[in-house]
């Protein structure tokens, strides 16, 4: 057995500090709050090197059995109906409620509410809830309540043999899911019945190793689920910061109501903001090439719909062309340049904008785009851009947008000239493109953080669940050594 490292100390139920660095994550993805109980859990991260049983699901370390599905757990049987009370005042759970690969909740109602007529099963907090349908998808929960669910879910009881929060994790592994999704019914939609549930296997530690396994792994759910906060926090700041910058300038919150505003077709902005169409500030509009491009081909990349995200390029999944001299000189971006998308089967996305910054080097553009070069001494791009997600700027293109018999919507060079957009002084346009520019900085920074919290839950949920790596654990009475 490998020398073990210095015991990492934590709540049982994953509400106090852990440490996951000796596990290859970011440290700042541990809870922050510590809390005091009578009784803890001292989780000690051990690489296990030593005796392992030879089992149905491969290598399992010693003391840990591979059992039957049935051996450890029940499933419901008999339906209740919910027109009826206590029932119909219960709060219903279906597949379309828990979101994949997590186990979250989404906003539930009661039976009465949705109106269900036909027969549900009873659950409890207790149980563990999982989706039959599109077992691919990983819907599992853990609800913390009675009430009842959609017949295309299984509650599973587990036996007391088996921690319930550990049976929820196994549920989300890829080992359960490699084993589930080869027995799904292979017509209509996929679906898993009892029987070929109940003919997978599932690692059973002893009781106390699986309790301190499920509040490792739930801390790690709760330093993505702080994150996912952060995110929906920042984003809510953007738009809050991108109404005050539109309607008063890049003036302070506190200064807003000393600022002299007028009424335009576009809402109220200070007034000696200009108001101009974009066909005024362009020095032209063009499509794209209407070329055959190919992945992985050879000649110059060309930008398509895909890549225009978020207000920028993005590089993924680029198509070249081997293009002439002729069609390069014409569609060849230039930093600075915006792109437009012009057509899109969801309206919502029919103006999207983005701005090229020279990546990828010598770029073309499709044809599904529109490029719009604007003058400099009037307008800075990433203003224009900005413009485009704020309300106004969306309902000035996706409001213009006409259907297609082919069921996608489009806009066209005339509706770009015709957009209008507020201008104010240059030196405005960069404050205003800075502040949100720190904001962006700050969401890519949490982006990029939740997904290394992904991944690290995906390695612990992994690592933890095979026994490859263990945690040790020791309870103890507050005040005791």
């Amino acid at each position: 057995m490998s020398r073990k490292p210095k015991p990492r100390r934590g709540n049982a139920e994953g509400q106090g500090e852990l440490d996951f660095s000796a596990l290859g994550g970011p440290d700042s993805c541990a809870p922050r709050s510590p809390s005091t109980t009578s009784r803890q859990v001292a989780v000690e991260v051990v690489v296990e090197r030593g005796t392992v049983d030879h089992t149905p699901l491969g290598d399992l370390p010693e003391r840990w059995e591979a059992c039957l599905l049935p051996d450890a757990v029940e499933i419901a049987s008999g339906q209740v109906d919910p027109r009826e009370k206590p029932y119909s005042e219960m709060l219903h759970v279906g597949p379309e409620h828990i979101e994949p690969g997590t186990g979250r909740l989404l906003a539930l109602t009661t039976a009465r509410e949705t109106g269900l007529i036909s027969g549900k099963y009873l659950f409890t907090d207790h149980d563990v809830l999982y989706s039959k349908i599109r077992p691919y998808l990983r819907k599992v929960a853990l609800p913390t309540f009675t009430g009842v669910c959609s017949a295309d879910m299984y509650p599973l009881r587990p036996k007391p043999s088996l921690d319930r929060r550990f049976l929820f994790f196994w549920l989300l592994t890829d080992a359960f899911t490699a084993a589930i999704v080869p027995s799904q019914a292979r017509t209509g939609i996929p679906k898993v019945n009892r029987q070929q549930l109940f003919a997978t296997s599932l690692p059973r530690p002893p009781l106390p190793e699986q309790r301190a396994i499920a509040a490792v792994l739930r801390s790690a759910q709760r330093a993505q689920e702080a994150c996912e906060r952060v995110i929906a926090a920042t984003r809510q700041l953007k738009t809050s910061l991108m109404h005050h910058l539109f309607t008063y300038g890049p003036v302070p919150f506190g200064q807003a109501d000393r600022v002299a505003l007028r009424e335009t077709e576009i809402g109220p902005m200070p007034e000696q903001w200009e108001t101009v169409s974009l066909g005024e500030l362009a020095t032209f509009v063009q499509y794209g090439t209407s070329s055959r491009c190919e992945v992985g081909g050879v000649g110059y990349p060309v930008l398509r719909i895909p890549n225009v995200v978020g207000g920028a390029v993005d590089c993924g999944e680029l198509k070249y062309l081997a293009a002439s001299p002729k069609e390069v000189k014409r569609h060849r971006l230039e930093p600075g340049d915006l792109l437009f998308v012009r057509t899109n089967g969801v309206r919502e996305n029919v103006g999207r904008c983005a701005v090229y910054d020279g990546e990828p080097k010598e770029a073309l553009f499709a044809s599904y785009l529109i490029r719009t070069r604007v003058t400099a001494e009037r307008a800075l791009p990433k203003f224009v851009q900005i413009f485009t997600e704020t309300n106004a700027g969306r309902a000035s293109f996706f409001g213009r947008a006409s259907g297609a018999a082919d069921g996608k919507f489009n806009i066209n060079s005339q509706t770009i000239r015709a957009t209008m957009l507020p201008l104010p002084s240059i030196s405005e346009q960069c404050e205003i493109a800075r502040q949100l520019a720190a904001v962006d900085a700050k969401l890519a920074a949490e982006e990029k953080r939740r997904a290394a919290l992904a991944a690290l839950f995906q390695s612990l949920l992994h690592y933890l669940m095979t026994g490859r790596v263990r945690v040790t654990v020791a309870e103890f009475a507050r005040g005791k050594p």
